[in-house]
């Protein structure tokens, strides 16, 4: 009988750290890249030199007429795996292993947002190669960036977890919450924010052609009916973190959720925030 016990008690603390190993569902680098030595794209974990705290960092490729062009998100993540800080940016490689980053903005208008055409980039990207064909990404900011104040090496990653579309789905945070729905006219949400009365309301959503990134523009009323704003209220993207399952959520940590986000662009919306919704995966 103690011998069984002891035995249990083995096998509950070895499955429950694989399962709390394998959380993340993130492979080696040099697995996920197939050994190739090239920057792709996919969605990539690393931490801070300084700072160590994690970092997601995801490359969108523009299209397949343009392979060497590509979209970044940049999420600094808290420990509950939300954004402490968002950034977005555009490149095209200057090589197979490098490329500088420009951070996205609004044109003085509002009424689109695009890369700078000038002035010096924010970031620079590098793929070394490691001992024992390993492989590392490694981000480090040439200008003072609001996201990105550290060096950050990226050793593992995944196909991309950033959506260059969206399915009808509504997302809540507290008493916050986003409906998106679609109909033969295009697609809206429904936005409600707590204590903002004026930024709540129905909004148009559209792709305007960077992978990954929708604007939102609001609906206005007025005594003649309504119209879409030409001003973009919010830059917003939908994503997919795979989290750990506390104590309360599962027998001995075992399994993960699969969380899904609507996030906005700081610097390229009107205000922040951040809603989910959780699947059991």
């Amino acid at each position: 009988m103690k011998v069984r016990t002891i035995m249990t008690a083995l096998s509950v603390l070895f499955f429950s750290q694989l399962g709390f190993a394998q959380l993340q569902n993130f492979d080696d680098l040099h697995t996920y890249y197939k050994n190739e030595f090239k920057i792709k794209q996919g969605s990539f974990q690393g931490w801070g030199e300084q700072s160590q705290k994690e970092y997601q960092l995801t490359l969108l490729q523009y299209s397949e007429e343009a392979p060497h062009t590509f979209v970044l998100f940049l999420e600094r993540l808290t420990e509950e795996y939300d954004t402490e800080q968002v950034g977005t940016y555009f490149t095209t490689l200057t090589s197979d292993t490098q490329a500088d980053f420009f951070e996205f903005v609004l044109s003085n208008d509002r009424t689109m947002y695009l890369p700078p055409f000038e002035g010096a980039p924010q970031m620079t990207l590098n793929l070394h190669q490691l001992e024992d064909n390993e492989m590392m990404l490694e981000l480090k900011p040439l200008t003072e960036d609001a996201v990105l104040g550290e060096i950050v090496k990226f050793k593992s990653g995944r196909s991309p977890q950033i959506y260059r579309s969206f399915k009808h789905m509504q997302f809540t945070r507290g008493e916050d919450g986003l409906l998106m729905r679609e109909d033969d006219q295009g697609v809206w949400a429904e936005l409600s924010l707590e204590g903002k009365p004026n930024a709540s309301g129905t909004y148009r959503v559209a792709n305007e052609g960077i992978p990954g990134l929708f604007t939102m523009r609001k609906i206005v009323k007025d005594r003649y009916g309504q119209y879409e704003s030409d001003e973009i209220a919010y830059v917003i993207y939908f994503s997919r973190r795979v989290t750990p399952r506390g104590f309360f959520d599962g027998p001995f940590y075992l399994g993960k959720y699969s969380t899904r986000y609507a996030t906005t662009v700081p610097f390229l919306s009107d205000d922040v925030w951040e809603m989910r919704k959780g699947d059991l995966e």
